[in-house]
């Protein structure tokens, strides 16, 4: 073998071998269960915004001192500092390091990567076949109960852009095909056609309207950016989790792209460099709807955060509608989208969310300066309590899509 084979022999052989040294721990994760698996060690460490160089003699001088693996990392412009995510070894408490990590003159701030939950439950055993048109409305009793229908008459959501902050949703989908203005996704797994939770989510907001296929979303004529910042659990499975940096990040995008309204039908415990991604939103003008979880007081984030609009399926006391905070939305057996063309029945405050969201929608297509206070204020004094005969939960407290807005242009009434 000549030399210069040789020596390109060797150049090979040493880059295979320095490849499968790298430390496990490095890998992001590819899927819900490998990230389950790891969250645990993992750490969030934001440094300062500088040189890129600078910042990354910083991380590598930290992650030795305190025996810790990077991940990755990212900048949040927005913050004005730089995400590092890195993991704790097996032999070191990741208790004891964040401690530390606090008192280090180097670290701008620290936290544990959270994990996060989207707010559906069970898929009902009824799957619809695909290629059902407009008169499916019939079955749509959310709809019906918060009279979109009628408040059709004055806007559809046109000009109005949501961030879908979820799993993935399916832009094949023949109910969402031309709703879908930017799908990005913030997750090491490429597929998003099979998500259900974010596909769910996407047909309450904006389903096509009079197309002949399906059903009617509550905004049918908004622009929808799908982020998906959530891994789906298995394939199948409207379950899906998420983490502090995906979400993060699909956050500051939808900053970025100055959105009208950010969706997030998910909750956890209260995380900090979330709190500040969403008080920026906040502060931009843009309106941020969360579904809140009533069975756990640990995790009713983000929807806890000041200005938010948290919502709720339609299960409070009809005696104190919206008293708590809670805004009550229809979320029991809500006919939606589906990945490949289908459509099923879903329940959970995520769906609450978005049929909010889509209001939200129809009131910004009419005054795109309304504040998040005018907002919520229109939509707590709409509620009311449902009579629909069809509905899983009559008699309980409803948003009316229909009197928020005729409340905001000042009409007598809806009917």
């Amino acid at each position: 073998m000549r030399p210069y084979n040789i020596f390109v022999f060797l150049i090979l052989l040493c880059s295979v071998l320095l490849a499968g040294c790298v430390h496990p721990l490095a890998k992001p994760p590819v899927d819900a269960q490998a990230f389950q698996r790891l969250a645990n060690n993992q750490i969030l460490v934001n440094l300062p915004d500088a040189d890129i160089e600078e910042l990354e003699y910083i991380i590598s001088a930290i992650a030795k001192e305190y025996s810790l693996v990077q991940v990755t990392s990212w900048p949040i412009a927005m913050l004005g500092i730089h995400c590092y995510v890195v993991a704790v070894k097996d032999d070191v408490s990741p208790n004891l390091v964040l401690s530390r990590l606090l008192l280090d003159p180097r670290v701008e701030s620290v936290q544990p990567m959270y994990t996060f939950e989207v707010m559906s439950t069970e898929v009902a055993a009824m799957t619809m076949a695909a290629a059902y048109d407009d008169p499916y409305l019939q079955l749509q009793h959310g709809i019906q109960s918060s009279h979109v229908e009628r408040a059709h008459r004055y806007a559809t959501g046109k000009g109005v852009s949501v961030a879908v902050i979820d799993s993935g949703v399916d832009t094949k989908h023949l109910d969402l095909q031309g709703r879908i203005k930017k799908n990005k996704n913030f997750v090491t797994s490429n597929n998003s056609d099979g998500d259900i939770h974010g596909t769910a989510v996407a047909g309450v907001i904006a389903a096509k309207a009079g197309n002949r296929e399906g059903i009617v979303g509550v905004a049918p004529d908004v622009s929808i950016l799908a982020l998906k910042a959530c891994w789906q659990k298995k394939q199948g499975d409207g379950e899906a989790v998420c983490s502090s940096f995906t979400l993060a990040k699909a956050i500051n995008f939808a900053l970025k792209e100055a959105v009208h309204v950010i969706n997030m039908s998910l909750s956890g415990p209260k995380d900090p460099l979330l709190t500040r991604l969403i008080q920026k939103a906040l502060a931009s003008g843009i309106v941020v709807v969360a579904a809140k979880n009533s069975n756990d007081a640990k995790s009713v984030f983000p929807a806890s955060v000041p200005g938010v609009i948290g919502v709720s399926e339609d299960i409070l006391s009809p005696a104190t509608p919206g008293a708590s905070g809670t805004l009550p939305a229809p979320g029991r057996d809500i006919l939606t989208t589906v990945p490949k063309n289908s459509y099923d029945f879903l329940s959970g405050s995520s769906l609450a969310a978005a049929h909010v969201t889509g209001i939200v929608s129809l009131l910004l297509e009419q005054r795109p300066q309304l504040s998040q206070r005018q907002i919520q204020q229109l939509l707590y004094e709409s509620v009311r309590i449902d009579n629909n005969d069809d509905a899983p939960n009559k008699g309980m407290a409803i948003v009316d899509a229909c009197k928020a807005i005729t409340s905001l242009l000042k009409l007598i009434d809806c009917h």
